[in-house]
């Protein structure tokens, strides 16, 4: 194998143990709700929902499953707007 090769494989080993290095600006899903499908978006720390419910209260039963899965998985924990 190249040394330049292995050189990146061990980087990249390195970058994975290092989350810190990571810094997610924004992320946007697809949510699947009972009566329409809406997009779940986070924005710097800030949850949206193209919901009409969210419009009203700037909170949905959709961000809450969302920011729970988000929470799990990220290295910088999120917060829903309150």
């Amino acid at each position: 194998m190249h040394s330049s090769l292995i050189g990146k494989v061990e980087k990249a080993n390195r970058y994975a143990r290092e989350l810190d290095r990571i810094s997610f600006e924004q992320l946007a899903v697809t949510f699947k709700g009972d009566n329409d499908t809406h997009t779940v978006r986070l924005d710097g720390e800030a949850w949206q929902c193209t919901c009409h419910f969210f419009e009203s209260w700037d909170r949905a039963s959709t961000c809450s499953p969302c920011r729970r899965s988000w929470a799990s998985c990220s290295p910088n924990r999120h917060r829903h707007p309150s």
